[in-house]
């Protein structure tokens, strides 16, 4: 339960590699008749921008397009292929894409580190091109500058134009399939799903703002195409939340199982003790009325139900040691058997 909580812990606390106070999304599903052609995707996508744009003040704050956020994620499970790297060294990857509009990385507060970001070239019909985090540099141009160079995912070529951040998401930090991410230009994939990220601050009051700001992106919707309907408005704090459910649940159930044990644990050893006692009234009568001091007395009466105790954490431990080994997949950044836990809750017990 310590284990789980200290997790729990460090996946709350994780810097998730952007800027996420104050940001709002809007999620939209272009319906396939209307929408079937990728040209008429990426006409609606940029007379979406456009008209969010032109209807938030700045003063109120910026607005960019991606294919998700914290939710809506993609993902391609196969190899990538810098042009440098012979195709036999590597093996399948998942990789998390996303499709950006130009100024995402600036709204949403992730480091650009080295090249350019998507501009109004990248459409279809130009040069595919890639932004690629840094996870991805660490693990597949350790020893070059990957600006300009190209690489191959799943058979098709792009070429490096930028380097960001890393992200960190909570709800896949417990994934054995790293962080390593690729954004690319909507215009060049424009899928039917489309989120609108805004980040709505300003002087007039986070919940003011951020209540107007929705309305004049629902709008600015609406007069593009009133028959589209918005999913899901949420707040990415929110979702950020939502998305550590399920460690949040396993580690109150455990806790709460651990709290169980340990009071059913602690009122057997008192009744057995408390039992103990009063079956030793004389002997305890006779000592003191020797010369023994209350003190050691007590000590020794403590000392008697210490023994099942005692006995009781070496059992825990070895047992503890012994299965560490089935935590691994639910514990992020902490080992199944980290001493500092175990000292604690040993010294806990006792």
């Amino acid at each position: 339960a310590s284990l789980l909580l200290k997790s729990f812990a460090a996946l709350s606390t994780m810097d998730p590699g952007f800027q996420n106070e104050g940001l709002v999304t809007l999620r939209l599903e272009l319906p396939e008749e209307e929408y079937e052609e990728e040209s008429q995707r990426v006409v609606f996508f940029d007379q979406l921008l456009d008209g969010v744009q032109g209807a938030l003040p700045p003063q109120l704050g910026s607005v960019t397009l991606a294919s998700g956020m914290v939710t809506n994620l993609e993902a391609a499970v196969t190899p990538l292929i810098p042009e440098l790297v012979p195709a036999a060294d590597q093996e399948d990857v998942v990789f998390y894409t996303r499709g950006v509009a130009p100024g995402y990385f600036e709204t949403v507060g992730q480091s650009l580190l080295q090249g350019r970001d998507f501009t109004a070239v990248d459409v279809l019909g130009n040069e595919d091109v890639a932004i690629i985090n840094q996870a991805v540099v660490d693990r597949f141009f350790q020893d070059t500058n990957p600006v300009g160079q190209r690489f191959d995912l799943r058979h098709d070529s792009y070429r490096v134009v930028g380097v960001v951040e890393s992200v960190h998401l909570p709800g896949l930090a417990q994934s054995r399939f790293g962080d390593w991410w690729l954004y690319f230009p909507y215009r060049q994939t424009p899928e039917r799903g489309i989120t609108i990220i805004a980040r709505l601050g300003g002087d007039g009051g986070a919940g003011v703002n951020r209540a107007a700001g929705v309305d004049l992106a629902k709008e600015a919707v609406w007069a593009i195409d009133p028959s589209l309907a918005i999913q899901r408005v949420a707040v990415v704090d929110d979702l950020l939340a939502e998305s550590l459910d399920e460690q949040r649940s396993n580690a109150l159930l455990m806790a709460l199982f651990a709290l169980t044990a340990l009071t059913l644990g602690a009122v057997g050893i008192y009744g057995v003790v408390a039992y103990s006692v009063s079956q030793r009234i004389r002997e305890i009568g006779i000592r003191l009325a020797l010369g023994a001091s209350s003190g050691g007395v007590v000590l020794k009466m403590v000392l008697g139900g210490m023994k099942a105790v005692v006995v009781g954490v070496a059992v825990g431990l070895a047992g503890a040691w012994l299965l560490a080994t089935h935590l691994t997949t639910l514990l992020h950044q902490v080992s199944p058997r980290d001493p500092l836990v175990l000292g604690a809750v040993t010294a806990g017990i006792l």
